[in-house]
């Protein structure tokens, strides 16, 4: 005999086996009744599809329930109108069935189907299940049209956001108008959304006086011409302050530059300059505004005339082998840095072709007002002559610091040449029309004509 006609063979004589030991008189009856008010301590396997005359249909009488041990595996059709089921372990469906009464699930239940019909608990399409607590599942019905699915606590609901208009024409603004979502439509060039407060809808608005920013491409402008214009204020009294009217802008304070280096004026209009913004000046001292001594007296002769025997002009000339000096004063102007250092210089001319050096001394004792004088100090500076007849030339002498120094300090001085100094080798008289002192300058003045 083939192996399914014996398959199919045995499992006939199973059930037909089971029938007679049930008391059961027919298939028919068999496979309607074949379980009433029974327990089965193990597993329930039934193979519906080996029937030829349909679906298992089984049913206990008065609703004494059906009790699985194990699990109960349905491989057909199943139909169980009325009692309940209980299955210790699980149910594994592999068709469709049909369930109207209770079935108590101790474990777990296997779907290898397209769908489950629970007849027993009211559903509709879209439906949710979800679990409002560790074991148990709750269904949520659909909500309505345009509706949201959140969570409110810790469980999902159903919530109403409105109905968002569809976009309409370009530059529509959507708003709440406390009921529903709505539009604004565009307003025209230049205007400007107002809010009206609390309970009440947004409008578009001109500004007053017509006076509005605008984008004109490369530059942003406002449209009036006549319109004053403040920062920080309405009226002059803002820090920052324009009238149109004048051309006058009036400014609290103005700094210009970096966070270190810049440029400040003042709500008092006072202008200092800070960190690299300084700049520098000569303090300046011509020869011809010196005084001579009683000794060592520089000659006062003729530099230059105009070729043709005119008078010509005159400076002092220092001699190359006698030390020859002059004297002057120097007072530190008010725009000077306090405590800055001051870099003193000579411009000096040789009067032939001749080379060699010259060495130049300045002696000096600064300070300030109502400070005491010290003794002197002296620096030297040597320079060599290039060869060139009247060239115009320029050498430093050492920085003399500045530190506790302030504007009006007075520096009390003697400029010389050094000639009997061994490194002064020029062998001719040179001149010595102007010496300075570069200073650094913080500022335009004092704030006060009193110190």
């Amino acid at each position: 005999m083939p192996r399914e006609k014996y398959k199919r063979a045995l499992v006939f004589a199973l059930i037909f086996g089971m029938a007679v030991f049930l008391g059961l008189p027919s298939k028919t009856q068999a496979l309607t009744n074949m379980w009433d008010a029974r327990l089965f301590r193990s597993d329930i396997i039934i193979q519906g599809a080996t029937y030829p005359i349909g679906p298992i249909i089984h049913g206990v009488p008065g609703g004494m329930p059906i009790v699985v041990g194990d699990h109960l595996e349905i491989h057909g059709e199943i139909s169980r109108p009325f009692g309940p089921v209980i299955i210790n372990d699980s149910l594994q469906v592999r068709d469709w069935s049909v369930f109207e009464g209770d079935i108590d699930f101790k474990e777990g239940i296997t779907v290898d189907f397209t769908g489950v019909n629970v007849t027993g608990l009211t559903q509709a399409p879209g439906d949710i299940l979800y679990a409002s607590a560790s074991n148990l599942l709750t269904r949520l019905g659909i909500g309505s049209t345009g509706q949201i699915l959140q969570v409110s606590g810790g469980l999902p609901t159903w919530q109403s956001i409105g109905t968002i208009p569809a976009p309409g024409t370009q530059g529509q603004i959507l708003y709440s108008n406390g009921s529903a979502w709505v539009t604004l439509a565009p307003g025209t060039s230049g205007q400007f959304l107002q809010t009206q407060g609390a309970g009440a809808n947004p409008v578009w608005a001109a500004a007053a006086g017509g006076s509005l920013w605008t984008d004109g491409g490369t530059i942003t402008y406002l449209t009036s011409i006549t319109d004053d214009l403040t920062l920080g204020g309405t009226d002059s009294s803002a820090p920052f302050y324009f009238d149109v009217g004048a051309g006058l802008l009036t400014l609290d304070s103005l700094q210009v530059g970096g966070a270190t280096d810049y440029l400040l004026i003042s709500s008092t209009g006072k202008l200092k300059l800070y960190g690299g913004a300084t700049v520098w000046d000569d303090l300046r001292v011509p020869m011809t505004s010196t005084k001579s001594g009683l000794s060592k007296i520089p000659g006062f002769s003729q530099f230059k005339d105009d070729g043709s025997g005119s008078q010509g002009v005159f400076t002092y000339m220092f001699d190359q082998n006698v030390e020859e000096e002059l004297y002057f004063t120097v007072e530190l102007p008010h725009g000077y840095k306090p405590g800055g250092s001051i870099y003193p210089h000579v411009h000096w001319i040789p009067t032939d072709t001749g080379t060699g050096n010259v060495v130049w001394g300045l002696e000096y004792t600064w300070a300030n007002i109502y400070s005491t004088y010290g003794n002197t100090s002296i620096i030297t500076v040597t320079d060599a002559a290039d060869g060139t007849a009247d060239k115009h030339q320029w050498v430093p002498f050492p920085a003399i610091s500045g530190t506790g120094k302030t504007e009006s300090s007075i520096l009390v001085c003697r400029i010389f040449r050094d000639a009997t100094n061994v490194s002064d080798t020029y062998n001719n008289d040179v001149v010595l029309p102007q010496m300075d002192f570069h200073y650094e300058i913080e500022k335009i003045g004092l704030d006060s004509f009193i110190h």
